[in-house]
């Protein structure tokens, strides 16, 4: 368990509202208080010095301890925010440095990072106080959904031939969005079954080829909704949606807002 009773206000907090052009390379920092990042939309790799990478894709966030040198990259156009924080106490090691998959909590983190993000800014009175709340409440469902999603055990990291066949996947869906899923074409390609070449994916990118490409479906739509005039209804349709109330359901559920709400700019 974290334990949050000497949990300060933010140091700082970032929300990007636009998307990064991907292959893009940070340069390598560091930090003197612990760092909770979230890819709110896109794919991207945090690299760590001496230790493996990891792949986030969008609702996926990582918590890094002080000291931890890193840098980003971005696989895809991609969103982020993030947060840092001071606590006097530790943070069990198996939260740190490795993709936690918020789930239906997704949508609630995104808007308490943006809630912060605003926040800091407005200097109005009680900001620091709701600030301090929404930290809080960030760092519990972070909390809960990585103890819904363990670490994988030791031995779990893919041979470079395997994480091969997994990225060719990954492309595979990022230029398909629009069709149905066909993990069965890819696996058979590449000899394998389809069971086992979504175990690998999973191993690597830490999220099923089912729920990545509905990740890359609502990232596309999200595009859409700020770029082109469709309805809502050809956007649903040109992201593989069966229908626009299936879209406005899971749309709703990762960012907490109707694809309407986003258009107009309420969220």
């Amino acid at each position: 368990m974290i334990n949050l009773q000497s949990l300060t206000s933010p140091r700082l907090c970032v929300f990007q509202s636009r998307l990064i052009p991907g292959g893009f390379n940070s340069n390598w920092h560091e930090h003197d208080f612990f760092e909770l990042g979230m890819v709110l939309q896109g794919t991207s790799s945090w690299h760590f010095r001496r230790k493996k990478q990891q792949s986030l894709t969008g609702g996926q966030g990582i918590l890094l301890p002080p000291g931890a040198s890193h840098r980003e990259s971005g696989l895809t156009p991609v969103r982020f925010g993030w947060v840092g924080f001071d606590l006097a106490s530790t943070i069990p090691a198996r939260h740190l440095n490795r993709p936690i998959t918020l789930g239906a909590s997704a949508g609630d983190v995104a808007y308490l990072l943006q809630l912060i993000y605003e926040e800091q800014h407005s200097q109005q009175t009680g900001s620091a106080e709701i600030c301090a709340l929404a930290l809080r409440q960030i760092l519990i469902l972070f909390q809960r959904a990585a103890s819904e999603h363990p670490a994988p055990k030791d031995g779990s990291s893919l041979s470079a031939r395997q994480v091969q066949v997994v990225q060719s996947l990954a492309a595979y869906l990022d230029q398909n969005i629009s069709h149905p899923h066909s993990l069965e074409q890819v696996a058979e390609y590449h000899r394998l079954s389809p069971a086992h070449l979504s175990l690998l994916f999973q191993r690597h990118y830490h999220i099923t080829p089912t729920a990545y490409r509905l990740q890359r479906r609502l990232d596309r739509a999200q595009e859409l909704l700020g770029e082109s005039s469709r309805s809502i209804k050809e956007i649903a349709t040109a992201c593989g949606f069966t229908d626009a109330a299936h879209f406005c359901k899971e749309f709703k559920k990762r960012t907490g807002h109707t694809p309407g709400e986003a258009r107009s700019g309420k969220s």
